[in-house]
């Protein structure tokens, strides 16, 4: 089934009378950046995707404009549902999601399930996400945990991550970038980290208080 055409972020967010919420660090995106974004990866073909942080849909509806055969999205904020429902049906259920915190997952029992539903043998696992500035030190923080202990969607050993992050946080992720910390060495043992894009302020909606990365 064809996805209608895709209104803007702030039109979505009207129509459905969401207010972005600030203590959530919701900064939504816009369709021009997460097309350019989501071009970054080459093919989402033999991958399993999961987006987190999917919020009004504009990244996953550039996620489903690809091949990728299966897309799992996770969302904290069920104001977000009925968009995402809509999503779910319109894309034959290349899409589904599930309304969880990420931060819930430390011991992993959400990815296990995930990886259990969807996962197929020989396949990929791609991690994508806008996720909120306010707390993607601590998601990173989640995952660097399970990628050294092999836990979660990290028991998967062809996984990649393709992240938008503030541009303090990115800051301290490349090598040879600002001051190494713990944060940074600990990033860089459990991951091969490459900058690929920056993204205006200007690209997101509401615009974000942080430069981006």
């Amino acid at each position: 089934m064809k996805l209608p055409k895709l209104p803007s972020i702030r039109e979505l967010l009207n129509l459905y009378q969401i207010n972005p919420q600030k203590k959530l660090s919701q900064n939504f995106i816009s369709n021009k950046y997460a097309q350019q974004f989501v071009k970054l990866n080459d093919s989402y073909h033999n991958q399993l995707v999961i987006e987190i942080g999917s919020g009004p849909g504009g990244l996953t509806r550039q996620l489903l404009s690809t091949n990728v055969k299966k897309l799992i999205g996770i969302e904290k904020d069920s104001r977000f549902e009925p968009i995402l429902s809509q999503l779910q049906t319109a894309s034959g259920n290349r899409f589904q999601y599930q309304i969880a915190d990420i931060l819930d997952d430390k011991d992993g029992a959400l990815s296990n399930q995930i990886l259990d539903s969807h996962h197929q043998i020989g396949y990929g696992v791609l991690l994508v996400g806008n996720l909120p500035f306010s707390i993607s030190g601590l998601v990173l923080n989640q995952w660097i945990r399970q990628a050294l202990l092999n836990q979660g969607l990290f028991r998967i050993n062809n996984i990649e991550l393709l992240l938008i992050f503030s541009n303090e946080v990115g800051q301290r992720l490349i090598p040879n970038h600002g001051k190494r910390t713990r944060f940074s060495a600990l990033t860089q043992t459990a991951f091969q980290i490459t900058d690929t894009m920056v993204i205006p302020n200007s690209g997101f909606d509401p615009v974000p208080n942080v430069f981006i990365f």
